[in-house]
């Protein structure tokens, strides 16, 4: 079965009053419930988090091959704390031995500078 999941725009607002966007998504098709993951600043990013889900759904797809690194990338993209508070994991998980993280890829560093963090 063919997941396709769903973006939209919650009621609920940040504390500086911005929109926030949520993603929901069946695991095991129509009769299952309906899984539903929010706090995210923009439509685009609530859908490369849906994608990221989906992706990892599939058999043998992107989760058997997700390193450290892009675990703990995809756990701060969806981390609905506050800025400082997803800075602060930056901080400690960038601490971990290297024989735990092979890579700490370039993508995470300009997503974080992204995010001004």
């Amino acid at each position: 079965m063919i997941q396709q999941g769903q973006v939209f725009k919650l009621k609920a607002r940040s504390a500086d009053g911005a929109p926030l966007w949520a993603y929901r998504y069946r695991v095991a098709g129509r009769g299952s419930a309906r899984l539903k993951v929010g706090g995210f600043s923009s439509g685009a990013e609530a859908q490369r988090a849906l994608q990221n889900r989906l992706a990892r759904l599939v058999p043998g797809g992107r989760s058997a091959t997700l390193t450290l690194g892009e675990w703990v990338e995809e756990y701060l993209d969806a981390h609905q704390g506050e800025q400082v508070t997803v800075a602060k994991l930056r901080w400690l998980l960038g601490k971990a031995p290297p024989s735990w993280v092979k890579c700490v890829s370039s993508s995470s560093r300009r997503s974080r500078s992204a995010r001004g963090g």
